[in-house]
This record gives C-alpha cells, structure tokens and sequence, in this order.
C-alpha cells in the first residue's frame, strides 16, 4: 500500500517550475504539470495494488491552529493561482482512478497517520516529511521520493539516533522551526537524542529532571 503526501510535491513543482507554463485560458499549470509527472511516474514505476493520495486543504491552517495559535505562522499565504492548481491536483489524481483523500479541519499527514493506524498491510509512506517517520511500524518504508532514498525504522534510527516509536518526544525537545514550534530551550537535536537515550520517553524525562541536568542543564525551567 502506497500513502502519498500530496503536499510536498505540490509545492516542490511551485517553486521549482516556472509559471510560464500555462493553459489555453492562460491559467498557470506548473504545479500540476510538475504534480502529475511526479505522480504518474510513481504510478508507472511502482504499480501499486492499493494507494491513497492525501492533500492539504486550505493550505494554512487546521485543527493544530486551534491548539497553538502559532502553528506555521511563519509561512506566507497561499497564493491564489496556487490554490486553484492545488484542485485541478484533486482532480487528476480522481481522473486516474486513485483516492484522493482531503479534509478542511486535518492535514495531509493527519491522513495518512490514520490510514497506517488502521492498516491491515505494511505500507510505504511517499513523503520527504521527517514527521512521518514517527508512524513507522517493522516492515514500513518512508520513500523520500524525490532523492529515491527509503528509511525503514532501522534506517530512521541510524540516521536520527531515536526508534520511530520516540519521534514524537524526539521533535517536541528540538521543536521544528518549519512549523514555527519551539522546542525546549537549549536543547537541540544532540541533547535530545541524549536525553531519551537516557530516559526513553518525554513523560519519564520531565519526571526526573534533577537527574539530568549533566545532559541539558535545567530543564525544568525552560521551553513551553
């Protein structure tokens, strides 16, 4: 089973194609010109017997803006052409007979996080989004597409220092400046791995802190 992060190659053919590329109305066509030879070539290359292709619906806020007002406001405002291309997107991927799974309320990931959660299958997660390694059971693939490299869970914990299992823990201690979260003050991604290597989750850390200090200093008085 094959779960695609839309997202990321539609704003990889925003910014990498030029928007000369246009239709006979003169609309501009790069994204979907660049989505679709993503997509198809997916299609062509792996002859997937099952795959969902989940989107970004408004592009700038979801149920996590309700929860930390904060969340991705540093990221400009969608453009309309952008908008737009992002639906003719929905479209192809209907026309060609796949799922085309979008929400105004969740994200592309929230999608996919569910479908792995319900699977009856190992699947492989099209995506160049670290966050989703997090969701990575034994058998799992996430498919940074683009640069053809495949992490399994081994693979996930060579390169980051953590089990998949711990990623979530591992992203709140560093935060994640792409989404304007901070994480917790002073430590970044060395410590964090230090710190669960130690401890192995978020709630054990926070339960010992005056055992730590040697690993990160006072964290009881630092970070959200």
């Amino acid at each position: 089973m094959l779960l695609v992060d839309a997202s990321v190659y539609i704003f990889r053919a925003y910014h990498a194609l030029p928007d000369s590329l246009r239709g006979v109305d003169n609309r501009p066509l790069n994204v979907v010109y660049g989505f679709a030879d993503f997509i198809c070539g997916l299609i062509e290359r792996e002859a997937p017997a099952q795959i969902a292709v989940a989107f970004d619906e408004s592009l700038e806020s979801s149920f996590r803006n309700e929860l930390y007002p904060a969340y991705k406001a540093n990221r400009e405002t969608a453009q309309v052409d952008l908008k737009a291309q992002v639906k003719d997107c929905h479209a192809l991927v209907e026309v060609l007979g796949m799922c085309a799974l979008v929400s105004d309320r969740y994200e592309a990931d929230d999608i996919i996080g569910t479908l792995a959660a319900r699977r009856q299958m190992p699947v492989t997660i099209v995506s160049s989004d670290k966050d989703l390694a997090q969701l990575l059971r034994e058998h799992d693939v996430l498919w940074d597409y683009t640069r053809d490299i495949r992490y399994d869970p081994d693979a996930i914990h060579a390169k980051y220092g953590v089990r998949c299992d711990q990623f979530v823990d591992y992203l709140a201690l560093m935060g994640d400046a792409v989404d304007n979260i901070s994480g917790v003050l002073g430590v970044g991604a060395k410590t964090a791995v230090a710190l669960l290597q130690e401890r192995q989750t978020l709630d054990a850390i926070y339960a010992d802190l005056d055992a730590l200090k040697s690993l990160a200093g006072p964290l009881s008085e630092a970070g959200p």
